[in-house]
């Protein structure tokens, strides 16, 4: 009976030290999801920057772009002038999706690796019910080996 103890303890040791290392998951799971966020806003804050210059150099190409063809004694209205500044628009735009394609990108990978860390905190409760059965079969096996030995010592 002596040696059916000492497993209960081990057992319950191991089961309060799974609890610790799930809490210790948890909030290193936290931590990197605050991190995660931190870095998420920094790149869409940085996107929108991007598109507000991207924004104004083409306003200010356009603008001298304008300028040339007027002082040329062209109507920037029609014609090639016209094109020249519908052209300047649609680079804008492809420069614009690009750009915001590669932020996807990068907020996707953030979120895969959040994702992940966060689902590897989770507790699993099963886990821990079957490290407690396999405890318990392993405490019944000793104790039948205890009452076997009793019963052949008398």
């Amino acid at each position: 009976m002596g040696e059916f103890v000492p497993l209960i303890i081990k057992t319950t040791m191991s089961a309060a030290s799974m609890a610790q290392q799930q809490q210790q998951k948890k909030a290193a799971a936290a931590q990197q999801q605050a991190a995660a966020n931190r870095e998420l806003q920094q790149i869409y804050q940085k996107q929108a920057i991007e598109d507000r210059k991207r924004q104004e150099k083409l306003r200010k190409d356009q603008a001298s772009a304008r300028a040339r063809f007027g002082a040329s004694g062209l109507s920037a209205a029609g014609g090639s002038a016209a094109a020249l500044v519908q052209g300047m628009e649609k680079e804008a735009a492809q420069e614009s999706r690009d750009s915001w394609d590669m932020t996807q990108h990068a907020v996707e990978d953030i979120n895969i690796r959040t994702r992940n860390l966060l689902d590897s905190a989770k507790t699993n409760p099963l886990d821990i019910a079957r490290f407690a059965v396999g405890t318990a079969f392993k405490a019944k096996n000793v104790l039948d080996d205890y009452n076997a030995k009793a019963k052949l010592e008398q």
